[in-house]
C-alpha cells in the first residue's frame, strides 16, 4: 500500500506542468536561500569554515551542511579539501562571482524597500496661479516639519486638481476658488479676488467703473479651458452680444502678465497674481461684483482622507504664513 502511494505521488509530481521536469531538481530548489550564498561567500573569501561560523553565529557543522547542500543543489564540488585546507574549485569561482552579484542586488533591494516603507509619499496639486515663492516657502516648511514624508508637487489646473483628488492620484490640492464637489473638503487659506486687470495705457485704464458691454471687441489674455477664471469669464459673456478677441491662452501666470503689460491685453484673473503691479499703478484691478467671484485660495482634500501629519502641518503653515495683504473690496475699482 505504501509503495502504491509513493508511485501515485511520483506520477503527480512528474506530470505537473513545470519548466523543470526532473523532480529531484524541483524539490531541491525549494531549500536554497540567500543565507546559503552569504555563508558560501564568507567561506570562499576567508578559506575557513570556522570564520564563517563565527560571523553568522552558527556552528561549524552547520556551515559544512550548508556547503554540502549547495554542492548537492548544483551537483558539483565547490571546494577541494586537501590537508585540512579548503581550495575553491573552478566551478566554485563561477558561483562565487554570481553569488556576490546576487547578494549585492538583494541587499540593494532590501535597502530600497525598507527606505520606501520609512518614507511616506505625499503628493500635492497646486494651481499655477498661486505665487511660486509662496509655494517654495510652504514646501521648505513642510520638509522641515515632516522629514519622514517624500513631498512632490504638480502644477495644474483646478479641474485637473479635482480629478486627481477624486482618483486619489494626489493627497491634497491648493486651488483658486472653492470646489463644488461634495466629496471634497475646502479650507480657505489665502484671501483673493477675481478681478478684471487693465494695463496702464489701455483705453479703459482711466475708468473708475467698467460696464460688461465695454468688453466687446477687446483683446484678452486668457487662462486655460477648465480653470476657475476661464469659467467665470465664459459665464459673464454667455448669452450676450459681447465678442472678445482671444490673443493669448496659457496656464502660466508669467505669460499672462507679459501679455497684459507688453501687449496691452485685458485679463480676468487673481488680484494676488498682479498685486505688485496693482500697487505700483502698472495696472488697474476692477473687482467683479458677484460674491461667487471670490477667488479665495483653498486647501482641498477628499472627505475620506485622514487628517494626517502633513495635512495638519499644511493647515498650520497657512495659518501662520505671511501672505500679501489685499485691501478690502471697497479699495478696488468696480466692474459690472
Amino acid at each position: 500500500m505504501c509503495k502504491q502511494v509513493i508511485n501515485f505521488r511520483w506520477k503527480l509530481v512528474t506530470n505537473y506542468n513545470r519548466s523543470c521536469t526532473d523532480v529531484h531538481y524541483f524539490f531541491r530548489g525549494l531549500h536554497m536561500n540567500i543565507r546559503h550564498l552569504r555563508i558560501f561567500i564568507e567561506v570562499a573569501e576567508s578559506g575557513k569554515m570556522s570564520i564563517a561560523a563565527a560571523k553568522f553565529y552558527i556552528s561549524q557543522p552547520s556551515v559544512s551542511q550548508m556547503i554540502r547542500e549547495l554542492e548537492t543543489h548544483y551537483q558539483t564540488r565547490l571546494f577541494e579539501r586537501i590537508s585540512q585546507k579548503l581550495y575553491i574549485t573552478p566551478n566554485g569561482r563561477i558561483l562565487l562571482e554570481r553569488a556576490r552579484d546576487i547578494v549585492a542586488r538583494f541587499d540593494a533591494m532590501e535597502e530600497e524597500m525598507l527606505h520606501l516603507s520609512r518614507v511616506i509619499p505625499f503628493r500635492m496639486g497646486v494651481t499655477p496661479y498661486f505665487d511660486d515663492s509662496i509655494v517654495a516657502e510652504v514646501m521648505d516648511s513642510l520638509n522641515f516639519r515632516c522629514p519622514d514624508n517624500d513631498f512632490s508637487v504638480v502644477s495644474t489646473s483646478d479641474s485637473q486638481i479635482e480629478q486627481k483628488l477624486l482618483s486619489f492620484d494626489i493627497d491634497v490640492g491648493i486651488m483658486t476658488g472653492k470646489s463644488q464637489n461634495n466629496d471634497l473638503i475646502n479650507i480657505p487659506v489665502a484671501h483673493d479676488y477675481l478681478t478684471l486687470i487693465c494695463p496702464k495705457g489701455h483705453e479703459l485704464y482711466s475708468r473708475n467703473h467698467i460696464r460688461p458691454e465695454e468688453l466687446d471687441g477687446q483683446t484678452f489674455s486668457l487662462h486655460e479651458e477648465g480653470s476657475y477664471q476661464r469659467k467665470m469669464l465664459d459665464a459673464m459673456i454667455h448669452n450676450s452680444t459681447i465678442n472678445i478677441h482671444k490673443r493669448w491662452e496659457s496656464t502660466s501666470v508669467s505669460i499672462i502678465k507679459k501679455s497684459v503689460l507688453k501687449h496691452n491685453c485685458l485679463a480676468l484673473t487673481s488680484a494676488l497674481a498682479f498685486w505688485d503691479e496693482i500697487r505700483t499703478g502698472q495696472v488697474h484691478a476692477y473687482l467683479i461684483g458677484d460674491e461667487r467671484q471670490d477667488l479665495t485660495i483653498h486647501l482641498v482634500y477628499p472627505k475620506q482622507k485622514d487628517m494626517n501629519k502633513p495635512l495638519k502641518a499644511l493647515r498650520f503653515i497657512f495659518d501662520h504664513l505671511d501672505m500679501p495683504g489685499l485691501p478690502p473690496k471697497e479699495g478696488f475699482l468696480t466692474f459690472g
